[in-house]
């Protein structure tokens, strides 16, 4: 067998572009310690929408029921953790607090509120979903990220609601965390000059709501990682890739079931494939290539994503769903 070392640089340099450098991995890794840190100080509730994708995940623990706009109702308990423990600020004016909530600094001048948060809410959070009075707006959302959510909730009744709700925030974190990872590695296997990747690896740090955005229970982690798998199979794969392809349309159908905004994305992806087609139009091979490409994102997203809009429409007279679209019809 002869050997050919002539190959052998061309081969190191495919081995360097596939792995991240040290900075690179130093960066990543700062941004999961900063990220596990800021959502274990970070009061139960206190993110943006914790409380009601909360009551979703344990809708669907407990009742084996997806939320649905209009018929969904924020749990009892989280009700009663928002009148019996500190909240943030719900409105514009002094002592800024809505009425039957307490900010902060009005929840540690109540020695009785502090004494009663630390006996029940150190218990174990293993209470059953009970329908309240507050409607879950949040029920609009398509349910994956829920599903995806429930195992945990149930695996974690056990501890107390604070534990809790960390662990369901450190779950959302790791996917959120582990797209950008994958964006990360498909943007260094790219060709690019040395050090453009690395630079990738620093934006959460400069642009720190990255944390505040993904360090929470809430369905844009999940987002987060679908959008780096679609981002990560489609730079890397020729467009002869039917397989690839295949799983490109599976991951923008996961969206679809995650959250509303995969619709112009989809809309935007297909738009792109189509131009590229358009371009090829000359040349029978590219041309199909480009539309097989397209049919093969297109089918397995709709079929996988279709119905939860199509039944929007059926129920609400809107293919999102959302609740501002509701509230303008």
């Amino acid at each position: 067998m002869r050997l050919s070392f002539a190959k052998i640089p061309e081969q190191a340099e495919i081995m360097r572009i596939h792995f991240l450098s040290r900075a690179a991995v130093f960066m990543a890794a700062s941004t999961l310690l900063v990220g596990v840190g800021y959502l274990a100080i970070l009061p139960p509730f206190e993110g943006f929408d914790e409380y009601v994708h909360y009551s979703s995940i344990r809708q669907v623990a407990d009742t084996g029921t997806l939320p649905l706009f209009g018929k969904s109702f924020i749990d009892k308990n989280v009700e009663h953790y928002l009148t019996t423990g500190p909240v943030p600020w719900g409105s514009q004016r002094p002592p800024f607090a809505l009425p039957g909530r307490m900010t902060y600094p009005a929840f540690f001048k109540n020695t009785e509120a502090v004494a009663y948060y630390r006996d029940y809410w150190g218990r174990s959070a293993d209470w059953v979903f009970t329908p309240g009075t507050g409607e879950n707006w949040e029920s609009q959302h398509p349910p994956l990220y829920y599903v995806l959510m429930a195992p945990i909730m149930k695996a974690t009744e056990g501890w107390s609601l604070v534990t809790q709700v960390f662990a369901l925030r450190a779950a959302s974190y790791l996917l959120a965390f582990l797209g950008f990872l994958l964006g990360l590695r498909a943007t260094a296997a790219a060709i690019l000059p040395d050090g453009v990747a690395d630079g990738y690896a620093f934006y959460p740090l400069i642009a720190p709501m990255f944390f505040a955005e993904f360090g929470r229970i809430g369905n844009d982690s999940l987002c987060l990682l679908l959008f780096a798998l679609i981002y990560s199979l489609s730079i890397r794969s020729d467009v002869s890739d039917r397989k690839c392809a295949f799983a490109v349309g599976v991951c923008f159908g996961l969206g679809l079931l995650t959250k509303a905004f995969f619709i112009p994305t989809l809309a935007g992806y297909a738009l792109f494939m189509a131009l590229r087609a358009w371009r090829a139009r000359n040349n029978q091979k590219h041309l199909h290539r480009n539309i097989t490409w397209l049919l093969l994102v297109l089918l397995p997203a709709i079929v996988l994503g279709g119905g939860w809009y199509a039944y929007d429409y059926v129920a609400y007279g809107s293919f999102t769903g959302s609740l501002e679209s509701i509230d303008l019809d």
